[in-house]
């Protein structure tokens, strides 16, 4: 309902800023939303709202912490609404800037944001990744044109209306980023997991924590009331709190260092918020687990890519805006390569920087590739080629939970119905009478995404036929998580 609202109320058309048609040289957009025209402390001048369809408007005087600018923060535009902007095919970062003005606490607004009809936030709630309300937040996302425009759509989510205070567009202008370096796997290692603050612990999967040690400085607090998400209660009922350091000796090496929170003291976002550096580099600044968590007593783990170079692993909790640091357990893994397959296609570097290796790992099938541009993602090519027929992939990885996520867009059918095909999984059904036209459109980016637990050492996808047409896959790829770890995994 609220999509087709959406819709209708924008049938006015396409706005053009600054004479702009397609093929013209690009200006900036930047609208301040809700407000009138301003310039911001570095000059930068924002027109008044325009280009949006529906919506309404909002102000406040009170002041916005975390900006320089608080005037670009203190109006809004909220409902379901879109904004609608004419701009040369290319490359582009959208940046939309929020701020809560209306609420105080996480949980009263969440909302959805899609771009080019590609989602980019999904049930986002801005007091809970800001830290509290009027705090300034920023986030942007790579978008490629191929069609003349770019539609940036807020639909209602879980709760309440969505809202935006900035809309930003500037053309891309950075280089393709060096391929990711392959980690480093160091030989001889076993996995640290230390309970912070708590006793010697065997979790639902069998996983043995030690009891807390490797720390200097720091307090022990416990608790018996229920964690939320997560079946491993004692591992977050127990924490160490403080100034302090969790110091241990490993070989050199890539590792992926998972930190375990849950709040375990404080009642409201903004009263606990604290900085934690490893092996020197900032992990996290001012980071405020209620607020992240959406609350109290709620399971929370941060994961951390680290390469070792002087033998050692030191983590360090130090005090940032309010309160003391604390954490409930700590985890040091090796780093895992990560399987990335460009189906049908050839070697590929992404725009983050990251190295699909070219089409390997399957039995049967057959590769396919088209030159038409695909809508929702900046990494063209990892869609333009697949593999389809009856096929399947296979890979031997470590035993562990995995996120195994499988990339489409369809490429021939143009209508629903015309490809339905199945995927399962180590034997387990993932997909079934799966439409990607259905799901996504012609030539639009979709990723699906499973959770895996391997146990034989190998991941096994098998792609079989349903009511109509071949099976086809674009991509393939494996993440290495932990157990109870949230994963989100994006275009």
């Amino acid at each position: 309902m609220f999509l087709r609202l959406a819709v209708a109320l924008f049938s006015g058309g396409v706005v053009l800023l600054s004479g702009q048609t397609s093929g013209a040289a690009f200006t900036p957009i930047r609208i301040n939303a809700g407000g009138p025209a301003y310039t911001d402390s570095h000059g930068t001048a924002w027109s008044a709202d325009a280009g949006f369809g529906s919506g309404s408007t909002y102000g406040t005087v009170n002041p916005i912490a975390n900006t320089a600018d608080p005037s670009l923060y203190q109006t809004s535009r909220w409902g379901v609404f879109t904004y609608q902007f004419a701009v040369p095919n290319g490359d582009y970062s959208v940046n939309l800037k929020f701020a809560e003005l209306y609420f105080t606490a996480p949980g009263y607004r969440s909302f959805n944001v899609a771009i080019n009809g590609a989602p980019v936030l999904t049930d986002f709630d801005i007091v809970a990744q800001a830290g509290g309300g009027r705090v300034a937040l920023d986030k942007s996302f790579p978008v490629t044109v191929a069609n003349g425009q770019i539609a940036i759509a807020f639909t209602a989510g879980a709760e309440n209306w969505p809202n935006v205070n900035g809309v930003e567009i500037v053309a891309s202008s950075s280089p393709t980023p060096a391929p990711s370096p392959t980690p480093t796997v160091p030989s001889g290692f076993t996995p640290v997991r230390v309970n912070a603050g708590g006793q010697s612990y065997t979790d639902p999967n069998g996983t043995v924590w030690a009891a807390d040690n490797g720390s200097t400085g720091g307090n022990l607090y416990p608790v018996i009331a229920p964690i939320a998400g997560t079946a491993a209660q004692p591992l977050y009922q127990a924490s160490r709190w403080g100034v302090f350091d969790y110091v241990f000796a490993v070989p050199n090496g890539s590792y992926l260092v998972n930190l375990k929170f849950a709040e375990l003291q404080m009642s409201y976002p903004g009263t606990r918020q604290f900085n934690v550096a490893i092996n020197g580099v900032t992990a996290v600044s001012n980071f405020d687990i209620f607020a992240q968590a959406g609350g109290a007593l709620r399971a929370l783990d941060k994961s951390f890519p680290v390469t070792v170079t002087n033998g050692k692993m030191d983590i360090a909790f130090t005090a940032g805006a309010a309160g003391w640091p604390t954490v409930n357990g700590v985890e040091i893994v090796a780093a895992q390569p990560l399987v990335r397959v460009n189906a049908g296609g050839g070697g590929y570097t992404d725009p983050t920087g990251a190295y699909w290796t070219a089409d390997s790992g399957y039995n049967g099938g057959n590769s396919y590739a088209v030159g038409y541009p695909v809508s929702g993602t900046a990494a063209q090519a990892l869609y333009q080629t697949s593999r389809w027929g009856v096929f399947g992939y296979a890979f031997s990885v470590p035993n562990g939970p995995y996120m195994v996520s499988l990339l489409f867009a369809e490429p021939f059918a143009n209508r629903r119905g015309a490809r339905i095909f199945n995927v399962s999984i180590n034997g387990a059904p993932a997909l079934t009478n799966f439409d990607i036209y259905a799901a996504a459109g012609f030539m639009s980016a979709l990723r699906e995404s499973f959770p895996v637990n391997v146990t034989n050492g190998q991941v096994q996808i098998a792609f079989t036929a349903g009511a109509e047409n071949w099976p086809t896959v674009n991509g393939i790829h494996e993440i290495k998580h932990c157990a109870g770890q949230r994963v989100h995994v994006y275009r």
